[in-house]
């Protein structure tokens, strides 16, 4: 060796990026698990109502419970992706540089906006702890979680998406 430094591999991964790469895998794969636990839940609710004539009694609040979680982790995958609805006539039509300006001020009104629904989120959490639902009877505080934890996870991939910009394939 003549002295240089040998590629023993690839770099470390800071632990920054460790935990986004771990809450990435997390939110994916908790929002697709809900999905097919959703899917399963209505074929079911189907299969028992017309063909054996009966009902699934926790099927229906299930599925709106399933679908609202479904939804709030699915602000944070947009987010991290990028994929979030936006009017991109005025970004498409500037300049490099004051397209980062109008990216920081994008990225500051959404997170302006997720740390507030996520702030009213926890005080509904804290509210309704003792409210349960009618039919399944859990508190609905497990409920209305999604809100703190979507938000959340949306707020790091914003903030990780801006400093650390990256192509989605």
């Amino acid at each position: 060796m003549n002295g240089a430094l040998e590629n023993s591999g690839p770099a470390p991964i800071r632990p920054l990026a460790l935990f986004i790469r771990a809450l990435r895998i997390c939110v994916e794969t908790a929002a697709v698990l809900i999905f097919l636990s959703f899917v399963v839940a209505v074929a079911a609710q189907v299969f028992w109502r017309y063909v054996l004539n009966d009902s699934i009694f926790w099927a229906e609040e299930y599925v709106r419970f399933a679908l609202y979680w479904m939804t709030m982790l699915s602000i944070a995958i947009a987010a991290d992706r990028k994929a979030h609805i936006v009017m991109d006539l005025l970004h498409t039509s500037v300049g490099e540089a004051f397209r980062k300006v109008l990216d920081w001020i994008n990225a500051a009104v959404s997170v302006v906006f997720l740390a507030i629904l996520s702030y009213y989120g926890v005080q509904l959490v804290n509210r309704s702890h003792e409210t349960m639902s009618p039919v399944t009877e859990i508190s609905m505080s497990w409920v209305y979680l999604a809100a703190p934890i979507g938000c959340l996870a949306a707020i790091v991939f914003t903030i990780d998406a801006l400093v650390r910009p990256r192509q989605i394939a």
